[in-house]
């Protein structure tokens, strides 16, 4: 591979250096895959990067948008890596079977197949990182785009210099040094008609809104770029909190007494890798803490993704969307998969320690033909229970116990024709108790 390797380096390319090294975390000499356009900026980041001293792999998109400037585009690329002793990738994308397909518009389709690409072809060249070549506007772009759409922090930090495996070492250049540069070099690039155009909100930005800020204002883009960077910083720490945070079996009332005014900021944090907004995080707060006509405990919260979590006793607590119905019949105990019965003689019985999880019944109700159901919860359903008169509906012994509305279903009860024994593991019925008199016990356990 050529390598374009001087000890003194431009002023330019040592601003890349130093970008690339101390925010981006890259190391010289370590393989960078780049995404090449063929304009100015792409074109300029590949020549720093090669002139810094980093293995450098190239991949050029060809969407086929543009007819002949899009093959003018890919000879571009070809003919530059090839002079330069780099390695081009190139792969051409059908963007309308993408739009057919998932309904987005011509940019997030472009978009998504060129990532979706490099995701593949990254470590298949052995890079570590993909090296993309947004600048100075392109993430003050980036950041009023975000405002007017209306963002909290995360949107309006704008883009960081590394994300994942994707890095940015020219953020703090500015198209116009970047040009300068090539021409000093003097190297030619292209130019993308589309991005001429004002059809599209960012080059409405890009060629009205800003240059006119910048006109009225004279600093006001440096300005913004240095609020994105407190933002940055602002939302490192932010991030560090965070990641402090249970993200499972929330307690919402000890969050809100934690965060005060904050809390729904900080819950929708644990909640947003689930599909939760920032709406519904600011909703479950409430019904935690019984505000207004907020429902409180027992109620679901379903998540754009099918994420489901549901607040008990002010746990937010994760249930199952969908619950399975539990339901197995069978003319003999024995023959139900999910038990495990032992019979017992009264001297194995009182040498046995007792087992909460485990049932103890006088065999004789195994002896005289029934039908045993093992099954799930229903809001009837009723047991009467050991050491009691009466009987008790099981959706109270399941609010004794602290039961989940949203888990109830997951407790077994077990049914000797149309009488319940049994509220695995919870509660025992006083039928077929063992007494003095009986001969032989049935053990009867769930199996794991």
């Amino acid at each position: 591979m050529y390598l374009e390797k001087r000890n003194d380096l431009d002023r330019f390319e040592k601003q890349i250096l130093q970008a690339a090294t101390e925010q981006c975390g890259l190391r010289r000499a370590e393989r960078v895959l780049v995404g090449l356009s063929g304009g100015a900026d792409s074109v300029a980041l590949l020549r720093a990067l090669i002139a810094c001293g980093f293995d450098v792999v190239a991949s050029h998109c060809n969407f086929g948008l543009r007819g002949d400037e899009s093959r003018r585009d890919e000879l571009f690329c070809r003919e530059l890596c090839e002079k330069l002793g780099v390695t081009l990738h190139v792969r051409e994308f059908d963007v309308e079977a993408r739009r057919r397909e998932s309904g987005e518009s011509v940019e997030m389709a472009c978009r998504s197949l060129r990532y979706d690409w490099w995701t593949e072809l990254r470590p298949a060249v052995g890079a570590r990182v993909l090296a993309v070549a947004h600048h100075l506007e392109d993430n003050v772009e980036t950041f009023f785009l975000n405002l007017f759409r209306g963002s909290g922090l995360r949107g309006l930090k704008a883009m960081m210099p590394r994300s994942g495996f994707t890095v940015r070492p020219m953020l703090g250049v500015t198209r116009a040094d970047i040009e300068a540069y090539l021409l000093r070099i003097g190297q030619p690039f292209i130019v993308d008609s589309s991005n001429l155009s004002t059809d599209y909100r960012r080059n409405l930005l890009r060629l009205e809104l800003l240059p006119a800020i910048e006109r009225l204002m004279p600093g006001a883009l440096a300005g913004v770029d240095r609020s994105i960077g407190c933002l940055q910083d602002n939302y490192r720490l932010y991030e560090h909190f965070c990641s402090l945070m249970p993200n499972d079996d929330i307690d919402v009332a000890a969050l809100a007494a934690t965060y005060s005014d904050a809390a729904p900021a900080a819950l929708f944090e644990m909640l947003r890798p689930l599909g939760f907004n920032r709406s519904q995080a600011a909703d479950i707060v409430r019904s935690a803490l019984g505000w207004g006509d907020a429902q409180a405990s027992g109620r679901i919260f379903k998540s754009q993704t099918g994420e489901t979590l549901q607040l008990h006793e002010g746990r937010l607590i994760p249930c199952s969307p969908e619950p399975q119905e539990l339901f197995v019949e069978a003319r003999s105990l024995t023959d139900i998969p999910n038990l495990s019965v032992t019979l017992l003689t009264p001297d194995e019985f009182r040498a046995t320690p007792r087992r909460r999880d485990t049932l103890y019944l006088d065999a004789a109700a195994l002896d005289t033909p029934a039908l045993w159901t093992l099954r799930s919860w229903r809001k009837a359903d009723r047991l009467a229970p050991f050491g009691m008169k009466g009987t008790k509906l099981v959706s109270d012994i399941f609010a004794d116990a602290s039961i989940p509305v949203a888990s109830r279903h997951t407790v077994p009860l077990l049914f000797r024709n149309d009488t319940l024994l049994w509220v695995a593991p919870l509660r025992a019925s006083r039928h077929f108790p063992v007494t003095p008199t009986t001969t032989l016990i049935a053990r009867i356990s769930l199996r794991e």
